[in-house]
């Protein structure tokens, strides 16, 4: 899949180039690195560990290619503009990944932008989601953080509360991701 992913966002980033060149062809150009930043966020997703997803493993070099593709899809949803939500899911995939690196401060800054991001957007079970993170991070550093597990609990209670396939999805996989992080 990394090799298939970085070779797509490759290809894509390498037309985009050339459409720019072209003035028949220059409209492609933005087509194409959307396509590029499909294929990085879904690379950087796919090689997060806390999915522990079965018969998957995810190595440290993934992990550093994985953060390289996270880093590629923000900067190309600030490139094209995308939407506050997409721009937030790209700051929750950075914040994801630090996590994973122990670099806990840089995450939480990262969680919290897609808070923002999330808030801009007017996606409520998004915005807990990504709070519940920002607990999650502050529970990594500090495991008698009694603040961010009170916070994580309420972010939990609240998307459960919502009750929608997303928020009953995204307390579930706090829950989940919490217990990895607590290890």
């Amino acid at each position: 899949m990394i090799l298939v992913g970085r070779a797509g966002i490759d290809y894509c980033l390498q037309q985009a180039r050339l459409a720019e060149q072209n003035e028949a062809t220059k409209g492609e150009s933005a087509k194409l690195k959307g396509t590029a930043k499909t294929i990085a966020y879904n690379l950087s997703s796919n090689t997060w560990p806390a999915w522990e997803d079965e018969g998957i493993i995810v190595t440290r070099s993934d992990q550093v290619i994985g953060l390289d593709a996270t880093l590629l899809n923000l900067r190309l949803a600030g490139e094209l503009n995308r939407s506050a939500d997409k721009v937030a899911n790209a700051h929750w995939l950075l914040g994801a990944h630090y996590l994973e690196l122990k670099r806990q401060e840089t995450a939480v800054k990262q969680f919290e932008l897609a808070v923002e991001k999330f808030a801009k957007a007017n996606k409520p079970d998004f915005e807990l989601m990504a709070r519940g993170y920002v607990a999650i991070a502050r529970l990594t550093a500090d495991k008698t953080d009694s603040a961010a597990d009170q916070q994580l609990n309420e972010a939990i209670a609240a998307l459960k509360k919502l009750d929608t396939d997303d928020a009953k999805f995204f307390a579930e996989q706090l829950k989940s991701v919490n217990k990895f992080f607590a290890r």
